[in-house]
């Protein structure tokens, strides 16, 4: 029997689905990556090669997208459009990357952590001054991680253990580049913490080299799994088929367990009804309408009315009621905060922390915070 080596990517496969870890590393079941996975590859790819070549500008990293957009045979427009705004908010936000010291790109690692062989690629290494390494990751999910997530991520803790290694008198920084939202989020590694993750490691390394059942965990990441088309407990999910139903209301474990179960069902099915719309939507680009099984299908024009101007606004309303501008003006005027975050985010760029400070606590003092129940839910590490 041939060593076992590990990564990353396999442990948390493993993790995440027993099932999908068999049929991919065991198997070797040909992969059938689904969209998402395909286009967080070639979002990595385009900021791989524009960082390697200090002659790109946004033109260039655009047509790199729009070429591998085409060469993987994607056609969903909204992910072409997102694509492009996350290619030139990335080139705006890091206008001086080729001007870094960059150490290195898709650098890759190997080393022997509790005696299983560990190989990984690691997106960017950074030396930002003479005492201080970076490692930075390029992340596509929609979700934001925690700072629960940021740190204790094991892909993080091997990436420190490997540089550390190599840079051993440096201080090893960790950065993700949450790229659909343009920000990024910071975390550092303590020798307790590595010291942790090795013995996990060693734990899962462990689990592999016995394990002789492999059972699928249907989770809400099975949309995305490359195996999908191979798993029985996924196809009976796209029915709408539960395996767990709670008997007793009053007993919380089972209500619990019957609970996670139908939140995965439901994303999974959601997301089998938005593949169905799509191609009915593509049905009716040649046709008005569309009648199948009793249901009529055509496409509704959704309206939203927006009022840009604020004074033209208030000046038509003041014209025609009797009311004071002013009365007016405090009724229906209304700051978006999703603009003034944008806003305060460029801002920010030029103010040093205490002016961020002054002006974060002066606006909380206009603010109206509420505050309403809502249920969170989160899978145990």
């Amino acid at each position: 029997m041939s060593k076992l080596r590990l990564s990353y990517s396999k442990m948390d496969r493993y993790k995440t689905c027993p099932l999908s870890y068999k049929l991919h590393y065991l198997d070797k079941f040909k992969s059938e990556p689904s969209d998402p996975l395909i286009f967080g590859k070639l979002i990595h790819t385009c900021l791989e090669l524009y960082v390697k070549n200090a002659k790109y500008g946004e033109d260039e990293i655009l047509s790199i997208f729009t070429l591998q957009y085409t060469n993987e045979k994607l056609t969903c427009q909204s992910m072409f459009e997102e694509g492009r705004q996350i290619l030139i908010n990335w080139v705006k936000n890091n206008s001086d990357v080729h001007d870094l010291n960059i150490l290195g790109i898709e650098q890759e690692i190997r080393m022997n952590i509790a005696g299983f062989d560990l190989i990984g690629y690691i997106d960017r290494i950074d030396q930002l001054d003479d005492d201080t390494i970076e490692i930075i990751d390029y992340k596509t999910n929609r979700m934001i991680f925690s700072r629960e997530d940021v740190d204790q991520n094991l892909q993080m803790s091997i990436y420190t253990i490997a540089l550390k290694s190599l840079y051993p008198d440096k201080k090893i920084v960790c950065r993700f580049d949450m790229l659909r939202h343009g920000f990024s989020m910071h975390t550092e590694r303590s020798e307790e913490q590595l010291e942790t993750a090795v013995d996990y490691i060693k734990s899962v390394g462990n689990q592999l080299k016995t394990a002789s059942e492999f059972p699928a965990k249907l989770n809400t990441n099975c949309i995305y799994c490359d195996h999908r088309q191979n798993c029985g407990v996924f196809q009976k999910a796209l029915i709408g088929k539960q395996e767990f139903i709670c008997e007793d209301i009053n007993d919380l474990d089972s209500v619990a367990k019957e609970y996670q179960e139908v939140s995965n069902l439901a994303k999974i099915l959601y997301a089998r009804k938005a593949t169905l719309g799509g191609v009915i939507k593509i049905g009716l680009l040649s046709k008005e309408k569309l009648e199948y099984h009793g249901f009529k299908y055509a496409m509704g024009k959704m309206t939203k009315i927006t009022y840009p101007n604020v004074n033209k606004t208030v000046d038509v309303l003041s014209n025609l009621i009797e009311l004071d501008r002013e009365i007016i003006e405090e009724s229906i005027t209304e700051v978006k905060k999703t603009k003034l975050d944008a806003f305060l985010k460029e801002q920010k760029k030029k103010w040093d922390k205490a002016k961020k400070l002054t002006v974060e606590m002066a606006l909380k003092k206009t603010a109206d915070i509420s505050f309403s129940p809502r249920l969170n839910v989160r899978a145990i590490k």
